[in-house]
């Protein structure tokens, strides 16, 4: 049976949901954050400086720089890489430190949970190779289940990984 729906769906549904569960799109979930003003080019990437820079490369930080107003200070924010599909969860300031970063901040969804979502929607994008990836994430169904339900699937995925990583 089918969950209600804050959008409007159509057949193209990926799974049956539970009753109390909505289907949902990132854009009725979340807002986006940054923009030019706050990225920096890689030649201005420091060793060492007071904020980190986070772009859609493997790495969590590529460098540091010291530029105050150039800083991403709304928290926590989920970071989806445009040409790599790198997804990042991102809870302390920092800077933009490349083009083809998307920034999200969750807004009535718990914020770890959008982040595993995400890590599973971008997982199964269509490779495109260096090509943008955005704009299919953008039209990708979002199970939504209540808030607490929320909390509780994340706090399990953490406790099912802190448990493979011990062994």
């Amino acid at each position: 049976r089918l969950g209600k729906s804050i959008i409007e769906i159509d057949e193209h549904i990926p799974f049956n949901i539970p009753e109390s569960w909505d289907w949902t799109t990132l854009d009725f979930v979340s807002y986006s954050v940054g923009n030019r003003a706050n990225q920096v080019q890689s030649k201005e990437i420091l060793k060492e400086g007071c904020y980190p820079v986070v772009s859609q490369g493997m790495s969590l930080v590529d460098g540091y720089v010291n530029d105050d107003a150039k800083v991403i200070k709304d928290l926590p924010v989920i970071l989806f890489g445009d040409h790599t599909r790198n997804v990042k969860y991102i809870d302390f300031p920092f800077v933009i430190g490349a083009d083809g970063t998307k920034l999200h901040k969750a807004i009535g969804v718990y914020p770890q949970y959008l982040f595993l979502w995400m890590l599973h929607a971008a997982n199964a994008l269509r490779d495109r190779g260096y090509a943008r990836h955005y704009s299919l994430l953008r039209k990708s169904y979002i199970p939504l289940p209540p808030y607490k339900e929320q909390i509780r699937i994340v706090k399990k995925y953490d406790t099912v990984l802190a448990s493979i990583m011990s062994r």
